[in-house]
């Protein structure tokens, strides 16, 4: 009696397979996709802007989050005036 494949193992194999080939394929073409031109481009203007643009990328998302944190901080809690006048009430 030979032992039978669920299809559940079957299925995991196909996945372990596909991933070991995703990776495969990724190592064999790493040369080509290493970076765009302008990344790479050994004149001093482009990897300026190239640096300014990143830097503003990461920056400008950081500004907005802290922003808003900033803004729900300053205006999203009950006022201190609105507490004392809620324990006067009482």
């Amino acid at each position: 009696m030979s032992p039978t494949l669920s299809p559940t193992l079957s299925l995991v194999d196909r996945l372990v397979s596909a991933r070991f080939a995703i990776v495969g394929a990724a190592l064999v073409m790493a040369e080509q996709a290493a970076a765009c031109p302008a990344c790479v481009d050994p004149r001093a203007q482009t990897t300026t802007a190239m640096l300014i643009s990143t830097a503003c990328l990461s920056l400008v998302p950081l500004a907005f989050i802290g922003s808003v944190a900033a803004w729900v901080v300053r205006n999203g809690g009950v006022d201190r005036a609105d507490r004392a006048n809620e324990a006067n009430e009482d």
